[in-house]
Protein backbone atom coordinates (compact mmCIF):
# COMPACT_ATOMS: atom_id res chain seq x y z
CA UNK A 1 0.00 0.00 0.00
CA UNK A 2 2.87 2.35 0.65
CA UNK A 3 4.35 1.85 -2.80
CA UNK A 4 2.15 4.27 -4.70
CA UNK A 5 -1.16 6.02 -5.10
CA UNK A 6 -2.77 8.01 -7.87
CA UNK A 7 -0.99 11.09 -6.49
CA UNK A 8 2.24 9.83 -4.90
CA UNK A 9 4.87 7.22 -5.74
CA UNK A 10 6.65 5.30 -2.96
CA UNK A 11 9.50 7.80 -2.71
CA UNK A 12 7.10 10.75 -2.50
CA UNK A 13 5.04 9.04 0.22
CA UNK A 14 8.20 8.46 2.26
CA UNK A 15 9.57 11.97 1.67
CA UNK A 16 6.31 13.84 2.32
CA UNK A 17 5.57 11.94 5.52
CA UNK A 18 9.15 12.37 6.72
CA UNK A 19 8.97 16.14 6.12
CA UNK A 20 5.90 16.20 8.36
CA UNK A 21 7.61 14.12 11.03
CA UNK A 22 5.09 11.38 10.35
CA UNK A 23 5.18 7.70 9.58
CA UNK A 24 2.66 5.48 7.85
CA UNK A 25 2.92 1.75 8.37
CA UNK A 26 0.86 -1.25 7.41
CA UNK A 27 0.70 -4.76 8.72
CA UNK A 28 -1.46 -7.77 9.33
CA UNK A 29 -2.01 -10.67 11.66
CA UNK A 30 -4.39 -13.60 11.72
CA UNK A 31 -7.08 -11.36 13.15
CA UNK A 32 -6.76 -8.01 11.42
CA UNK A 33 -4.99 -5.78 8.97
CA UNK A 34 -4.02 -2.25 9.80
CA UNK A 35 -2.72 0.93 8.30
CA UNK A 36 -1.50 3.40 10.88
CA UNK A 37 -0.33 6.98 10.97
CA UNK A 38 1.87 8.47 13.66
CA UNK A 39 2.27 12.23 13.58
CA UNK A 40 2.40 15.31 15.79
CA UNK A 41 -1.01 16.93 16.24
CA UNK A 42 0.15 20.13 14.51
CA UNK A 43 0.79 18.17 11.29
CA UNK A 44 -2.26 15.94 11.51
CA UNK A 45 -4.25 17.33 8.58
CA UNK A 46 -1.54 17.24 5.88
CA UNK A 47 -0.29 13.84 7.08
CA UNK A 48 -3.84 12.49 7.19
CA UNK A 49 -4.31 13.62 3.59
CA UNK A 50 -1.41 11.38 2.51
CA UNK A 51 -2.66 8.58 4.77
CA UNK A 52 -6.14 8.77 3.23
CA UNK A 53 -4.67 8.74 -0.28
CA UNK A 54 -2.74 5.56 0.58
CA UNK A 55 -5.98 3.92 1.74
CA UNK A 56 -8.34 5.30 -0.90
CA UNK A 57 -6.17 5.25 -4.02
CA UNK A 58 -3.49 2.53 -3.98
CA UNK A 59 -2.13 1.69 -7.42
CA UNK A 60 0.08 -1.37 -6.73
CA UNK A 61 2.91 -0.54 -9.17
CA UNK A 62 4.12 -3.72 -10.89
CA UNK A 63 7.83 -3.15 -10.19
CA UNK A 64 7.22 -2.40 -6.51
CA UNK A 65 4.81 -5.34 -6.24
CA UNK A 66 7.38 -7.77 -7.66
CA UNK A 67 10.05 -6.44 -5.26
CA UNK A 68 7.76 -6.95 -2.26
CA UNK A 69 6.77 -10.38 -3.52
CA UNK A 70 10.43 -11.44 -3.75
CA UNK A 71 11.01 -10.22 -0.18
CA UNK A 72 7.99 -12.15 1.05
CA UNK A 73 9.12 -15.31 -0.75
CA UNK A 74 12.56 -14.95 0.90
CA UNK A 75 10.83 -14.61 4.28
CA UNK A 76 8.81 -17.77 3.64
CA UNK A 77 11.95 -19.67 2.60
CA UNK A 78 13.77 -18.40 5.69
CA UNK A 79 10.92 -19.62 7.90
CA UNK A 80 11.36 -23.07 6.38
CA UNK A 81 14.93 -23.09 7.76
CA UNK A 82 13.65 -22.62 11.32
CA UNK A 83 12.48 -25.77 13.06
CA UNK A 84 10.43 -23.69 15.51
CA UNK A 85 8.62 -21.71 12.79
CA UNK A 86 8.04 -24.83 10.71
CA UNK A 87 6.67 -26.72 13.74
CA UNK A 88 4.45 -23.82 14.76
CA UNK A 89 3.00 -23.53 11.23
CA UNK A 90 2.36 -27.27 11.17
CA UNK A 91 0.73 -27.11 14.62
CA UNK A 92 -1.68 -24.34 13.54
CA UNK A 93 -2.37 -26.07 10.23
CA UNK A 94 -3.29 -29.26 12.12
CA UNK A 95 -5.32 -27.65 14.91
CA UNK A 96 -7.18 -25.22 12.63
CA UNK A 97 -7.52 -27.42 9.54
CA UNK A 98 -9.81 -25.71 7.02
CA UNK A 99 -9.91 -22.44 8.99
CA UNK A 100 -7.95 -19.28 8.15
CA UNK A 101 -6.03 -19.63 11.45
CA UNK A 102 -4.50 -22.76 9.93
CA UNK A 103 -2.72 -20.75 7.27
CA UNK A 104 0.46 -18.72 7.88
CA UNK A 105 0.01 -14.95 7.70
CA UNK A 106 2.89 -14.78 5.22
CA UNK A 107 1.14 -17.27 2.95
CA UNK A 108 2.55 -20.33 1.21
CA UNK A 109 5.40 -20.22 -1.29
CA UNK A 110 3.23 -21.61 -4.10
CA UNK A 111 0.38 -19.15 -3.58
CA UNK A 112 2.61 -16.09 -3.11
CA UNK A 113 4.80 -16.93 -6.11
CA UNK A 114 1.74 -17.10 -8.37
CA UNK A 115 0.13 -13.93 -6.98
CA UNK A 116 -0.45 -11.13 -9.51
CA UNK A 117 -0.92 -7.40 -9.10
CA UNK A 118 -4.50 -7.75 -10.35
CA UNK A 119 -5.27 -10.38 -7.71
CA UNK A 120 -3.76 -8.27 -4.92
CA UNK A 121 -5.66 -5.17 -6.03
CA UNK A 122 -8.89 -7.13 -6.32
CA UNK A 123 -8.44 -8.59 -2.83
CA UNK A 124 -7.67 -5.16 -1.39
CA UNK A 125 -10.80 -3.68 -2.99
CA UNK A 126 -12.96 -6.51 -1.64
CA UNK A 127 -11.54 -6.60 1.88
CA UNK A 128 -10.70 -2.96 2.63
CA UNK A 129 -14.06 -1.33 2.26
CA UNK A 130 -14.51 2.07 3.80
CA UNK A 131 -17.82 1.01 5.35
CA UNK A 132 -16.00 -1.68 7.37
CA UNK A 133 -13.06 0.42 8.56
CA UNK A 134 -12.52 1.69 12.04
CA UNK A 135 -10.64 4.95 12.28
CA UNK A 136 -9.21 5.43 15.73
CA UNK A 137 -7.28 8.52 16.77
CA UNK A 138 -5.46 9.13 20.04
CA UNK A 139 -3.63 12.28 20.93
CA UNK A 140 -3.80 15.98 21.50
CA UNK A 141 -6.16 16.94 18.70
CA UNK A 142 -9.37 18.90 18.94
CA UNK A 143 -12.31 16.60 18.20
CA UNK A 144 -14.01 19.11 15.84
CA UNK A 145 -10.82 19.38 13.75
CA UNK A 146 -10.44 15.62 13.75
CA UNK A 147 -14.02 15.09 12.67
CA UNK A 148 -13.76 17.69 9.89
CA UNK A 149 -10.52 16.17 8.57
CA UNK A 150 -11.77 12.58 8.65
CA UNK A 151 -15.06 13.50 6.97
CA UNK A 152 -13.19 15.42 4.26
CA UNK A 153 -11.12 12.38 3.23
CA UNK A 154 -13.65 9.67 4.13
CA UNK A 155 -17.02 11.18 3.18
CA UNK A 156 -19.97 9.55 4.86
CA UNK A 157 -17.95 8.19 7.77
CA UNK A 158 -20.24 7.13 10.57
CA UNK A 159 -19.66 8.56 14.02
CA UNK A 160 -20.21 6.06 16.79
CA UNK A 161 -21.18 7.56 20.16
CA UNK A 162 -18.52 7.05 22.81
CA UNK A 163 -21.01 5.63 25.30
CA UNK A 164 -21.29 2.54 23.08
CA UNK A 165 -17.70 1.66 23.99
CA UNK A 166 -16.16 1.21 27.40
CA UNK A 167 -13.15 3.41 28.11
CA UNK A 168 -13.86 5.54 25.03
CA UNK A 169 -12.97 9.20 24.86
CA UNK A 170 -15.11 11.97 23.46
CA UNK A 171 -16.24 9.95 20.45
CA UNK A 172 -15.20 7.51 17.77
CA UNK A 173 -15.45 7.71 14.03
CA UNK A 174 -15.92 4.35 12.39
Amino acid sequence: LLKGTGKYNAEQIALETELLGASITSGCSNDYSEISLTVLAKNFTPAFQIFADVINNPVFPEKEFETEKRKLLATIMSKNDSIFDTSLDLFYETIYRGHPYGMPVTGYYASVSSLTVAQAADRYNKMFRKDDMIISVAGDIEFAKLKETVEKFFPGVKQVPAEEYSNAGSGLLA
